[in-house]
């Protein structure tokens, strides 16, 4: 842990020394914290497509979430059980407004309606802050989970540049909670590599990106690599620090839909 107090104030160059005392503090208090969610199971009838909503989470002293859900075409809450994709947004994202939320592919093809094979959550980071209180966006899942016919070991993450970097804390916060991840130009350590392990994990980043540069996402990959986990990267040659593409999304869409969430009991669930 020393180690890695020490690396992310030594590489963390885009943020100053008091935002990264800060950062850290966050990020263990964030982790200490347990949720605390109720529901009564995935009874209640729902609209398909994509809403706004805004809702008290039971977690400490009853935060306000603000999130787009998109709910997919031909959902029943009596019937089959759906899978789920928590997307984290980038920095610009931020606020009280959900159009700036527009701009990331993700939620752009959620607010066109698109024929998306997920139930979708994407929340709204509030401004001045960042991704990293895990047990908010936990108990969010966990309330979205008591609330719809969500298949538990079909939970996927993922997320771009702010949200790449909480990608990348949450799956090392609950290991073993997500089916797969996909964190996307977001800043990383090689000390979350040993709790990524089962997490099969398809990596994106710029080659030549200058605002979260890919040194520290290209170490993580070697640990992973060495450790045999399963792993995918998309590093893009001559591009900056962007997301991927709607293309690339479907890809990456249609390998999380394969992957099952691992057991430490009974191994990877069918």
């Amino acid at each position: 842990m020393i180690k890695f107090l020490k690396t992310f104030t030594m590489n963390g160059q885009f943020l100053g020394l008091a935002t990264r005392k800060l950062y850290l503090y966050r990020i263990f208090l964030g982790i200490l914290l347990i949720p605390l969610v109720t529901g009564k199971g995935a009874t209640e009838p729902v609209l398909q497509g994509t809403t706004e909503q805004t809702t008290i989470i039971n977690y400490q002293h009853g935060e306000t979430m603000r999130y787009l859900l998109y709910i997919p075409r031909g959902y029943d809450s009596t019937g089959a059980r759906w899978p789920l994709l928590l997307y984290l947004h980038g920095g610009l994202g931020r606020g009280d407004d959900f159009e700036k939320m527009k701009w990331y592919p993700l939620p752009k093809m959620m607010a066109r309606n698109d024929t998306l094979p997920f139930i979708v959550i994407a929340p709204q980071c509030p401004e001045g802050t960042m991704w990293i209180n895990t047990g908010i966006l936990m108990a969010l899942v966990d309330s979205i989970c008591s609330r719809y016919a969500v298949d538990t070991n079909r939970i996927y993450l993922a997320g771009y540049s702010m949200g790449g970097a909480g990608v990348w804390l949450l799956a090392y916060a609950y290991p073993n909670k997500f089916a797969a991840i996909a964190p996307m130009s977001g800043w990383t350590t090689k000390f979350y590599a040993d709790h990524l392990v089962n997490t099969p994990v398809w990596v994106f980043h710029g080659a030549d990106d200058s605002t979260v540069t890919i040194n520290e996402t290209e170490e993580i990959i070697r640990i992973l690599r060495e450790k045999k986990a399963e792993i995918k990267t998309s590093i893009v040659p001559g591009r900056g620090h962007r997301p991927p593409s709607d293309e690339e999304h479907w890809e990456l869409f249609n390998w999380m839909l394969q992957q099952r969430r691992y057991s430490s009991d009974s191994g990877y669930i069918k």
